[in-house]
Protein backbone atom coordinates (compact mmCIF):
# COMPACT_ATOMS: atom_id res chain seq x y z
CA UNK A 1 0.00 0.00 0.00
CA UNK A 2 1.08 3.12 -1.05
CA UNK A 3 2.19 5.90 2.02
CA UNK A 4 -0.90 7.96 0.75
CA UNK A 5 -3.10 5.34 1.27
CA UNK A 6 -1.72 4.67 4.78
CA UNK A 7 -2.49 7.81 5.20
CA UNK A 8 -6.30 7.97 4.23
CA UNK A 9 -6.30 4.39 5.82
CA UNK A 10 -5.61 6.45 9.37
CA UNK A 11 -7.74 9.53 8.68
CA UNK A 12 -10.67 7.08 8.02
CA UNK A 13 -10.03 5.61 11.90
CA UNK A 14 -10.19 8.76 13.50
CA UNK A 15 -7.22 11.02 12.67
CA UNK A 16 -8.88 12.57 9.58
CA UNK A 17 -9.35 16.16 9.78
CA UNK A 18 -9.99 19.22 6.96
CA UNK A 19 -6.40 20.30 6.63
CA UNK A 20 -5.46 23.52 4.62
CA UNK A 21 -1.64 24.28 3.98
CA UNK A 22 -0.55 27.93 3.28
CA UNK A 23 2.99 28.02 2.35
CA UNK A 24 5.26 31.41 2.01
CA UNK A 25 8.09 32.47 -0.06
CA UNK A 26 11.09 32.72 1.60
CA UNK A 27 11.24 36.27 2.62
CA UNK A 28 12.92 38.70 5.02
CA UNK A 29 12.80 39.34 8.29
CA UNK A 30 11.93 42.88 10.20
CA UNK A 31 12.49 42.98 13.21
CA UNK A 32 11.94 39.50 14.34
CA UNK A 33 8.86 39.89 12.27
CA UNK A 34 8.37 37.52 8.99
CA UNK A 35 7.65 39.71 6.21
CA UNK A 36 6.41 37.45 3.41
CA UNK A 37 3.91 36.76 0.51
CA UNK A 38 1.54 33.64 0.24
CA UNK A 39 3.32 31.26 -2.58
CA UNK A 40 0.24 28.81 -2.30
CA UNK A 41 -2.62 27.62 -0.51
CA UNK A 42 -4.33 24.36 -0.75
CA UNK A 43 -6.10 21.68 0.98
CA UNK A 44 -3.83 18.34 1.67
CA UNK A 45 -4.54 14.57 2.79
CA UNK A 46 -3.69 14.50 6.25
CA UNK A 47 -3.91 12.60 9.85
CA UNK A 48 -3.61 14.70 12.40
CA UNK A 49 -2.90 12.39 15.99
CA UNK A 50 -2.21 13.38 19.78
CA UNK A 51 1.59 14.68 20.10
CA UNK A 52 3.66 11.45 20.82
CA UNK A 53 5.85 12.52 23.57
CA UNK A 54 9.12 10.99 22.38
CA UNK A 55 9.24 13.78 19.65
CA UNK A 56 9.55 16.45 21.65
CA UNK A 57 11.89 17.26 25.24
CA UNK A 58 9.86 18.06 27.61
CA UNK A 59 11.17 21.29 29.85
CA UNK A 60 9.50 23.29 32.53
CA UNK A 61 9.58 25.90 29.66
CA UNK A 62 7.37 24.20 27.27
CA UNK A 63 5.07 22.12 29.58
CA UNK A 64 2.24 24.97 29.39
CA UNK A 65 2.30 24.14 25.28
CA UNK A 66 1.96 20.75 25.52
CA UNK A 67 -1.70 20.96 24.83
CA UNK A 68 -1.63 23.39 21.71
CA UNK A 69 0.99 20.83 20.12
CA UNK A 70 0.04 17.87 17.73
CA UNK A 71 2.01 15.74 15.17
CA UNK A 72 0.40 15.48 11.53
CA UNK A 73 1.12 12.44 8.78
CA UNK A 74 1.19 13.44 5.21
CA UNK A 75 2.56 12.88 1.85
CA UNK A 76 2.48 16.35 1.42
CA UNK A 77 5.98 18.43 1.63
CA UNK A 78 5.97 20.43 4.66
CA UNK A 79 8.56 23.26 5.76
CA UNK A 80 9.82 24.76 9.18
CA UNK A 81 11.07 28.09 9.50
CA UNK A 82 14.82 28.36 8.71
CA UNK A 83 16.11 31.74 9.40
CA UNK A 84 19.53 30.80 7.05
CA UNK A 85 17.63 30.61 4.00
CA UNK A 86 14.85 33.23 5.29
CA UNK A 87 12.13 30.34 4.53
CA UNK A 88 8.74 30.69 6.29
CA UNK A 89 7.15 28.18 8.44
CA UNK A 90 3.99 26.49 6.60
CA UNK A 91 0.95 27.15 8.63
CA UNK A 92 -1.64 24.24 8.60
CA UNK A 93 -5.59 25.30 8.90
CA UNK A 94 -6.89 22.36 11.17
CA UNK A 95 -10.47 22.49 11.61
CA UNK A 96 -10.60 26.59 11.42
CA UNK A 97 -7.88 26.84 13.67
CA UNK A 98 -3.89 27.77 12.76
CA UNK A 99 -1.05 25.35 13.53
CA UNK A 100 2.42 26.60 13.18
CA UNK A 101 4.72 23.73 11.72
CA UNK A 102 7.27 23.63 14.27
CA UNK A 103 9.71 20.30 13.06
CA UNK A 104 9.47 17.96 10.49
CA UNK A 105 10.99 14.89 9.41
CA UNK A 106 10.43 13.02 6.32
CA UNK A 107 10.44 9.06 6.23
CA UNK A 108 11.38 6.42 3.73
CA UNK A 109 10.35 2.96 3.94
CA UNK A 110 10.81 0.71 0.06
CA UNK A 111 9.31 3.06 -1.42
CA UNK A 112 7.08 4.64 0.93
CA UNK A 113 7.12 8.14 1.82
CA UNK A 114 5.56 10.44 3.74
CA UNK A 115 6.67 13.74 6.25
CA UNK A 116 5.81 13.62 9.71
CA UNK A 117 5.64 17.33 11.64
CA UNK A 118 5.30 18.71 14.74
CA UNK A 119 2.60 21.47 15.13
CA UNK A 120 1.42 24.13 17.67
CA UNK A 121 -1.90 25.69 17.71
CA UNK A 122 -1.59 29.87 17.15
CA UNK A 123 -2.98 31.82 19.98
CA UNK A 124 -5.94 33.53 18.88
CA UNK A 125 -4.67 37.49 18.78
CA UNK A 126 -5.46 39.83 21.96
CA UNK A 127 -7.57 42.65 21.11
Amino acid sequence: MSAAGLIKRAARRGGNRSVTLIRYRAGTWRGGVADAQVEFQKPIEASVQPLDMDKIEVTPDNLSRLSSLAQVFTTERLVAADKTTNQHQDILIIDGEEYTVEQVSNYRFRSLQHFEAVVARRKAATR
